[in-house]
């Protein structure tokens, strides 16, 4: 059970087809709509959640960066990438890969926002 404020109906509940908090409901309604994948992609929670997580792996010391890959799979989507997502994502990584700190984390945040946005991370298997 989470608390609810009744009167709060600007949330980003609403998105995710939380319960309506003003009636007696049996059963929440299940709807995959644009707003979901548009909040995961430009909502600042969003944004700062992927980079607090960017920063939980890069400060992860003696770690590759395709253990590192491997670890954001399990962080995000509990379960380990399959051999493409892995290669993928070592690619995307090596293409901008830089001396610059900022760079580097930017990169990660925008691999963790990319998993917070996939339906395996919406949706428990």
């Amino acid at each position: 059970y989470v608390m609810s404020v009744r009167s709060d109906r600007a949330n980003y509940q609403a998105l995710f087809d939380g319960a309506d908090s003003t009636s007696i409901v049996e059963k929440r309604t299940e709807a995959t709509v644009a707003p979901q994948a548009l909040f995961l992609m430009n909502h600042p929670f969003v944004q700062r959640h992927a980079r607090l997580t960017a920063e939980r792996l890069l400060a992860e010391p003696h770690a590759s960066t395709a253990e590192r890959v491997a670890r954001a799979w399990r962080l995000a989507l509990g379960r380990s990438p399959t051999k493409t997502e892995h290669d993928t994502a070592l690619r995307y990584l090596n293409e901008i890969s830089t001396t610059d700190a900022k760079a580097t984390t930017d990169a990660w945040s925008q691999l963790i926002q990319a998993l917070f946005a996939t339906l395996d991370f919406s949706y428990v298997h």
